[in-house]
């Protein structure tokens, strides 16, 4: 049965056969010899989650608008729905990656993973043990040579269950760094995930919290709640957040002016988008695009 072909970081991969589609790939990627850096030096909003090791060489990535120098045995995180391009690798860059499917890490229920995931947003590149390395890299080869076991019935439960695992362990990596405590009630955790997909979804044409509690069901007043205790942020300020992140996206990918992007982000006109980008960033958006 022929592997179904996939896109990871902007080449074509085959990591996924049919009983275990749109779950996870795994893949060993010489950057330098494929066409990824044609694809990837431009900004890209990810589908999915990817965890990436460095093997060899160095590179600096841009993961939501901030900077991230990479060097061996460096591990980065993007999660679903990041807007992310590489700025430059060196010439023996290497990197063991494994893509996730984004459903899955939306609903796999580990244990303190909304203030893990705001934690790792905020710190996505850390720099790995080598026996911490070697766990990760033995997993996922696990979860790869299980995969193409096709006569197995429970190849999908069985690589979900590693894949829990596998995600386990990145967490217990990351709980090292900080102290992770118990955020909210679980029922405000949940509320607060999918606020969050509601907004990477649809802030490039929604930025009023009427919108997204109406989406929800709940009183705007009872979402500023929920998202203020889960996150210590207002939810005004996650939509704004990631306005400026797609907004910077398109100054640094394309070659569009200024009222291109102002229609594309469906604002009312350019003179209300500059100054909407000026108040949350302090640059007006041709300054930034002149320095790109």
């Amino acid at each position: 049965m022929r592997k179904k072909e996939i896109e990871l970081f902007g080449i074509k991969e085959a990591g996924l056969i049919p009983q275990v589609e749109h779950l996870f790939t795994v893949s060993s990627i010489d950057i330098t010899s494929s066409a990824i850096v044609e694809r990837v030096i431009f900004p890209q909003k990810l589908d999915g989650a990817v965890f990436c090791i460095c093997e060899q060489g160095d590179l600096e990535i841009m993961i939501n608008s901030k900077i991230y120098k990479v060097s061996v045995n460096d591990m980065f995180v993007i999660f679903p729905n990041s807007i992310f391009c590489l700025l430059s690798v060196s010439n023996d860059i290497k990197l063991y990656t494994m893509g996730v499917d984004s459903h899955f890490i939306i609903n796999a229920d580990i244990d303190s993973a909304i203030p893990l995931f705001l934690f790792i947003r905020e710190h996505p590149c850390i720099s790995l043990r080598v026996e911490d390395k070697v766990v990760l890299v033995e997993l996922s080869e696990m979860l790869r040579n299980k995969s193409e076991r096709e006569d197995n019935p429970y190849i999908r439960e069985i690589s979900e269950s590693l894949l829990i695992t596998l995600l386990y362990e990145i967490s217990a990596i990351y709980l090292r760094q900080k102290t992770i405590e118990q955020c909210a009630e679980k029922r405000y955790n949940a509320l607060f995930s999918n606020f969050l997909n509601l907004v990477a979804t649809n802030c490039i044409k929604e930025r009023k919290l009427d919108f997204y509690a109406s989406k929800m069901c709940i009183t705007p007043k009872h979402l500023s709640l929920v998202v203020r205790t889960v996150s210590g942020k207002t939810a005004t300020k996650w939509i704004a957040d990631e306005t400026i992140v797609n907004a910077k996206s398109l100054l640094q990918s394309s070659k569009r002016t200024i009222n291109q992007i102002s229609d594309d982000l469906h604002f009312p006109n350019p003179s209300f988008f500059c100054q909407y980008f000026k108040k949350h960033t302090g640059v007006t958006p041709k300054s930034l695009q002149f320095n790109l």
